[in-house]
């Protein structure tokens, strides 16, 4: 993969990832249109699906960093919503990490249709219109429940931000509540990629990507994808989240036509 088409597919991904709409399908088509366009393959390795979470990460950190830091500078007051989160996470993360083993030794994601995947997250995010103003309380069996929610995301084409968002306000929780958990679940994920990623940077050749130019692209990217993770969540708050439904068409029917 040239440097050029990296920072592209880098870049792309950074800013679709703040959307409910699957950033890794967006990906695929783009590395096939790339592919065709360019006559090479640009298909990512598994180190550079990795490394590019750590811009996400500094987004969310960035975004939700002040709201954890109050909660931890009161530990004395805090501590048993602190206890209580950390326990609510380790359980969705276990949860979904079967479904990633599930998928990465059967290879079952192979057989599974991209379109599918976007027509899946249409569906769910068009059903947000119907639903009702929730009451409910985080528990055990609700944080199970999204995290093998979060664990099937991981075929291609649904978005984990959609569905776990989507499920947990139809298991009941408020709109706030049900913002928090999807993103708290996502982040032991991504954290766990993204130091994978560093262990295997080490060594890797991958310093071809890496200059001023391309630091200064991904700072506007993150810029970008935190502007639309603050945009997403005024949408879901006011609950119009569910018209990015209508946008879903458009990918259905590109990778339709792709043969994805």
């Amino acid at each position: 993969m040239t440097t050029f088409l990296a920072w592209i597919l880098g870049y792309t991904q950074i800013i679709v990832e703040s959307l409910p709409v699957s950033s890794s399908g967006h990906i695929s088509i783009l590395v096939l249109l790339l592919g065709r366009i360019f006559g090479i393959d640009v298909t990512p390795s598994e180190l550079w699906d990795d490394l590019i979470q750590w811009p996400t990460i500094l987004v969310y950190i960035f975004f939700w960093g002040a709201s954890v830091a109050r909660l931890v500078f009161v530990w004395r007051r805090s501590w048993l919503i602190l206890l209580r989160m950390s326990f609510y996470l380790l359980l969705g993360g276990h949860v979904t990490a079967f479904w990633y083993f599930l998928f990465k030794y059967t290879n079952l994601t192979s057989f599974w249709p991209l379109w599918l995947g976007f027509m899946i997250t249409g569906i769910l995010l068009a059903s947000l219109a119907w639903c009702e103003v929730g009451t409910r309380r985080v528990n055990v069996w609700r944080v199970a429940v999204l995290g093998c929610v979060q664990g099937l995301a991981l075929l291609p084409g649904v978005s984990r931000f959609a569905t776990v968002f989507v499920v947990s306000r139809w298991l009941g929780l408020p709109i706030r509540r049900a913002v928090a958990i999807t993103f708290a679940l996502q982040f032991p994920l991504q954290m766990a990629a993204g130091l994978r990623g560093v262990y295997h940077f080490f060594g890797a050749d991958c310093a071809y990507v890496l200059n001023i130019w391309m630091l200064l692209g991904m700072m506007l990217a993150i810029a970008g994808a935190y502007w639309l993770l603050w945009y997403m969540v005024v949408l879901a708050y006011t609950r119009r989240l569910y018209r990015f439904s209508w946008y879903m068409l458009m990918p259905i029917f590109f990778s339709m036509m792709l043969g994805l």
